[in-house]
């Protein structure tokens, strides 16, 4: 059965639709100009971040320049630094090098002294020591390999001829047998990656440090020193 409704109820429907689609629109327009205000406003106050950022973890990675050619290194304490051996092997404990911190902000240049440089076959890597502390700078810190598996996705970060770069990566091999103290890696790294950092994607940790690279046939294949190996050295300060 139809039921007829006279004008005055047809007009008090109409105005309730009216009404109902305004706050519609007004929803809309609010969802519209408000919520790029909403997404833009954690970023610019840096009330939550990404896992890599440039006042961050990039900062804390630095070219190092030997004046005979350049390599990677970061920073574990507001002092020290981690590097690969064979980036400053022409050098003598206490000589200095150049260090550019080029993702800090402002850029940082400074000068660290040859803290020691490990001598074991199987380790290549080298200690710095700031001349001056960068206190309350951003530092990494070390993780542990153990926790890793294959496939795991890691970050290598590092300067490769003297330009920034931060390459995603991923854990193909983490127990090479004829040398535990490496692990392999898929990923970019060219000259002047070594000793750069290698961050371990879910913990943000260092993992181990870039210290080759194979051409030819292996391209594309990496090899990483275990920070396990390094920071069970004596001479490791975190």
């Amino acid at each position: 059965m139809i039921i007829q409704e006279g004008p005055l109820k047809s007009q008090e429907y109409k105005k309730e639709i009216t009404n109902k689609l305004n706050r519609f629109r007004g929803f809309v327009l609010i969802l519209f100009f408000g919520l790029p205000i909403l997404v833009f406003i954690p970023f610019k106050f840096k009330l939550f971040s990404t896992s890599l950022t440039r006042g961050g973890d990039l900062a804390a990675v630095a070219i190092v320049n030997t004046g005979d050619g350049t390599g990677s290194a970061f920073l574990i304490s507001p002092s020290h630094l981690i590097t690969a051996r064979h980036v400053v092997g022409q050098l003598k404990e206490n000589d200095i090098v150049q260090l550019i911190f080029e993702k800090s902000e402002p850029k940082i240049k400074v000068n660290a002294k040859v803290l020691f440089m490990s001598t074991k076959d199987d380790q290549d890597y080298a200690e710095l020591e700031l001349l001056k502390p960068l206190n309350d700078h951003p530092t990494l810190t070390i993780g542990n390999m153990d926790n890793v598996s294959i496939n795991d996705e890691v970050s290598i970060i590092g300067y490769p001829l003297g330009i920034f770069s931060c390459a995603k990566a991923q854990i193909i091999n983490n127990d090479i047998g004829d040398h535990p103290e490496n692990f392999l890696i898929a990923g970019g790294a060219w000259p002047g990656n070594s000793g750069g950092p290698i961050l371990h994607k879910e913990s943000g940790e260092v993992i181990g440090i870039l210290i080759s690279g194979f051409e030819g046939e292996g391209k594309g294949m990496v090899v990483g020193q275990k920070i396990n190996t390094i920071s069970s050295d004596v001479r490791f300060r975190p």
